[in-house]
């Protein structure tokens, strides 16, 4: 069976910060495994982001490494590249920003 873009996973490592107005949508901060929408040129999808170093929050206002596994389907996926920016949203608002390292496709 052939594989097209749409049907795999999508990860990459970025450099991420929690913006400090999103105390607000999340008190407690981030989270491994949290779930926002990725939002990179104009493009609003779920994501799951993972840390990387094994901690269990995201502290506000402090860049931290993490993966970024896009779960739906983007039709920019070609254009993200390493040193993009992007953004993620939740309940409507923007909670934190990034950029794009390591790009990584798979299944």
């Amino acid at each position: 069976m052939h594989t097209t873009q749409s049907d795999r996973a999508y990860a990459f490592k970025a450099q991420l910060t929690m913006e400090p107005g999103a105390k607000a949508v999340l008190p407690r901060g981030g989270y491994d495994g949290t779930t926002p929408s990725f939002n990179f040129a104009g493009s609003l999808v779920a994501c799951r982001v993972r840390t990387i170093d094994g901690s269990e929050r995201l502290p506000f206002g402090t860049p931290v490494e993490v993966e970024i596994e896009v779960i739906a389907a983007l039709d920019s996926y070609n254009s993200i590249r390493s040193g993009s920016e992007f953004k993620l949203n939740y309940g409507g608002l923007v909670v934190a920003s990034g950029r794009v390292g390591n790009t990584i496709l798979r299944k």
